[in-house]
């Protein structure tokens, strides 16, 4: 969640990533457009057992949550090893037509078997976003600022 209200689809693929995966985010992201205030709080309420959306959103941000502009706007973010010629095409395409879609690449330097994966060089071509770079993605489950710890979801670090 962005400082704004906005929503941030992170769909996260560790090998290459055929075009059918930016269907699937646009596909989520369709289904979120339609999501409402008590919608989200819900879901957060599932993923964050006993905690309160407005609360953290408080705590987080320093600014309360304005139930009014809460999802008037999403953006989506691929986070994939590598993008195949079309995926990429279709991704520019709609990054030109004003759709909020970015990718992050990442290079696995370290897979030894019975150890986690090793992910310590990332590359995020933010040129899409629409709001500034570190405004609120959060990639680590937690509502934040930080958009450097999408690499948590990936088990790793930058």
């Amino acid at each position: 969640m962005a400082t704004d209200g906005a929503l941030i689809l992170i769909e996260l693929k560790r090998d290459r990533t055929p075009r059918e995966v930016v269907a699937q985010a646009l596909d989520y992201a369709c289904w979120v457009e339609g999501l409402k205030g008590n919608d989200i709080a819900a879901i957060y309420a599932r993923f964050a057992p006993g905690r309160d959306l407005a609360a953290d959103f408080q705590d987080r941000f320093g600014q309360p949550l304005d139930e009014d502009t809460l999802n008037e706007s999403h953006q989506i973010v691929i986070v994939a090893t590598h993008l195949d010629e079309s995926s990429e095409r279709i991704v520019k395409y709609l990054g030109d037509k004003g759709i909020p879609i970015n990718v992050l690449s990442f290079q696995v330097f370290d897979q030894r078997p019975g150890r986690p994966p090793r992910y310590p060089a990332c590359r995020v071509p933010f040129k899409n976003r629409k709001s500034e770079p570190g405004s609120g993605l959060s990639a680590d489950g937690k509502i934040g600022k930080n958009w450097q710890s999408i690499p948590s979801l990936l088990g790793g670090r930058c």
